[in-house]
């Protein structure tokens, strides 16, 4: 799921547009490890729960940043 959130966000992708990516673009599926064949996308009230999961731990802002070393 964060790999769909990170998507989401380099993309700056809605929820409703991250989800339809990840059907059409077999790339972005793959660095998902998304089958389709195996499993469903998911919808994205799905997505936007976790996006509130981040938000309401903190967390999101450290997925976001990156630090020079």
């Amino acid at each position: 799921m964060l790999r769909r959130y990170l998507i989401a966000n380099w993309f700056n992708l809605a929820d409703e547009a991250c989800q339809d990516v990840l059907y059409d673009i077999s790339v972005f599926r793959d660095f998902c490890e998304i089958n389709l064949g195996r499993e469903r996308v998911p919808d994205a009230t799905t997505l936007l729960n976790f996006h509130h999961l981040l938000e309401q731990k903190r967390l999101a802002r450290h997925f976001l940043t990156l630090k020079r070393i």
